[in-house]
């Protein structure tokens, strides 16, 4: 989308000023440096994105900045539903009598409702980062390990 579609709503009125700023920095620092903008457009829709910059030497040995502005609305919406999903898996486990357990591809704990305090006396920090195989009786694991 041009600039020329872009127009400017800053609560903060020193918005200009401090961008300015920033980009000098890095202009004479030599750093690089990136910062997420939401950006209103003509038609008053938010555009989320991310302003990149950093510096290099062009020309005569001249500082200038690169400047990149990338689209990160689908992204900012989909950790947005990600969060959202989360919070209703963690208030469903919270909900449920029946302890709810999440393990990774290598079978250890990552996550335990506090359920499992009532059920096998450990607290859920207790349990993540362990495996089931932590919590069985001497012999229990290589029964468990053939039926499997």
């Amino acid at each position: 989308m041009p600039p020329s579609e872009w127009k400017h709503d800053a609560q903060d009125g020193n918005l200009r000023e401090h961008m300015t700023q920033a980009l000098m920095s890095v202009l004479k620092l030599g750093d690089k440096g990136s910062v997420e903008v939401g950006l209103q457009l003509a038609d008053d829709s938010v555009f989320q994105a991310q302003l990149d910059c950093v510096r290099t030497i062009v020309g005569d040995g001249l500082a200038a900045l690169r400047i990149a502005l990338t689209d990160t609305s689908e992204r900012k919406q989909t950790e947005d539903t990600l969060r959202y999903s989360e919070q209703r898996f963690d208030d469903i486990a919270r909900a449920s009598a029946d302890w709810i357990w999440e393990v990774n591809a290598e079978g250890t704990y990552t996550f335990a409702s506090n359920n499992v305090q009532d059920m096998l006396g450990y607290n859920p920090a207790e349990i993540v980062g362990k495996t089931p195989f932590d919590f069985m009786p001497p012999g229990e694991m290589e029964r468990v390990a053939a039926e499997f």
